[in-house]
This record gives C-alpha cells, sequence and structure tokens, in this order.
C-alpha cells in the first residue's frame, strides 16, 4: 500500500490554529512594538477571567530584551517590568 497522498498545503490550517491563542493573548495584552521608539506597549491590558497573571520573558527589540509580569490588580491589569536590557521602554495605557 502507498502513503498518504501529498497535499502541499495541508498544513496550512494546523499553523494557523497553532498560533491562534498566542495571536488572542497578543490581542488581550494589547501588546505591540514600536521599533523606531524602542517601545514595548500594552493598549489597554486585559487578562481573561480564568487567567490571573501572565509572564512574557525575552520580548526582544532592536538588540534589547524586557521580560514583564502582567497581574489583576483592583479591577485593572498592572504590568511589572521584570528586568530590562538594552535601551527598550515598556509603555502602558488604560
Amino acid at each position: 500500500t502507498r502513503g498518504p497522498t501529498f497535499y502541499p498545503v495541508a498544513c496550512m490550517p494546523q499553523v494557523w490554529a497553532a498560533a491562534a491563542p498566542l495571536y488572542m493573548l497578543q490581542a488581550c495584552l494589547g501588546l505591540g512594538f514600536d521599533p523606531e521608539r524602542l517601545h514595548v506597549t500594552f493598549d489597554e491590558p486585559t487578562l481573561p477571567d480564568f487567567l490571573g497573571e501572565v509572564t512574557l520573558r525575552d520580548l526582544r527589540l532592536d538588540g534589547g530584551a524586557v521580560d514583564v509580569a502582567l497581574r489583576r490588580s483592583g479591577g485593572k491589569v498592572v504590568v511589572d517590568v521584570l528586568d530590562r536590557r538594552g535601551p527598550l521602554r515598556v509603555l502602558t495605557t488604560s
């Protein structure tokens, strides 16, 4: 018997599905990057009810990197910078 027929785009739906949770997290956190100003931004971050805290490590931009923790506090999401390497700045809008 022969194996499955080769179908070059068969893995495309799986790739999209694997990335979906990361895109959803990025959207919830309002995560963005401004390479010209070397800013990592969080625009009105929110966390789903089932998630009390998220830690992002080694967010890189133009030779710098940051580690941040986002947590719920008093009905808002607070962004704490745990470590910063290089000239990056972390900005949060609410």
